[in-house]
């Protein structure tokens, strides 16, 4: 296997992202290094959002701990990222734009505790987002902290709020966090490149 990836295929390194067990950080060969997909991470406000195989949750539980309030939650979270480090993993992913809006606000943190805890079906859609949005934020502060460039799916795949300008106010009050637009935004790819073009912390994928 080696041998056809590295020198008949000429591949020098391949990012692997784990998406059916997202937190199962493995390098399996020497030319592979892990991903960590945080798109679950970001929908944590209770474990009835989440598979197992992806569960923060099950993840802390595997480690001895107990999430029993948002503040352990955010513990947790920032404990995976350490794991990840260590796990050789090289950035983070996020998919989220093929299940909802890139219109990430600043929602503070109080607004996001609110939410958390509250099964799946006892909360809004509205109050969801709050969380999600939240922890999108939260989650490009660790990836600054950790020095993992943030990979995030736009355009393409799901069109309906998938625009990369979406982000932008993001990404300028994030200048330390290096984030890599995949699919080049399309079919915004003029604002994409436009957004690249201001922004050093932006590269397109």
């Amino acid at each position: 296997l080696s041998e056809v990836v590295t020198k008949r295929a000429n591949i020098e390194l391949m990012l692997i992202d784990p998406y059916w067990t997202r937190l199962d950080l493995v390098r399996a060969y020497k030319f592979s290094v892990p991903v960590l997909n945080v798109t679950e991470i970001m929908r944590g406000s209770h474990p009835s959002q989440l598979a197992d195989n992806d569960s923060p949750y099950v993840w802390a539980a595997k480690q001895g701990q107990k999430i029993e309030s948002f503040d352990d939650y955010l513990q947790v979270v920032d404990q995976i990222f350490q794991m990840a480090v260590a796990a050789d993993a090289v950035c983070l992913k996020s998919t989220q734009a093929y299940q909802r809006t890139l219109r990430y606000e600043n929602v503070p943190q109080s607004r996001a505790a609110e939410v958390f805890g509250k099964l799946k079906d006892s909360i809004t859609a509205e109050e969801q987002k709050d969380f999600e949005d939240f922890m999108f934020w939260h989650v490009t502060k660790l990836s600054a902290k950790y020095e993992l460039p943030f990979q995030i799916h736009t355009g393409h795949g799901r069109l309906q709020g998938s625009s990369p300008m979406m982000l932008l106010d993001l990404i300028q009050a994030n200048p330390d966090t290096k984030f890599v637009l995949f699919h080049g935004g399309f079919p915004w790819v003029g604002e994409t490149g436009a957004i690249a073009m201001r922004h050093r912390n932006v590269w397109i994928d």
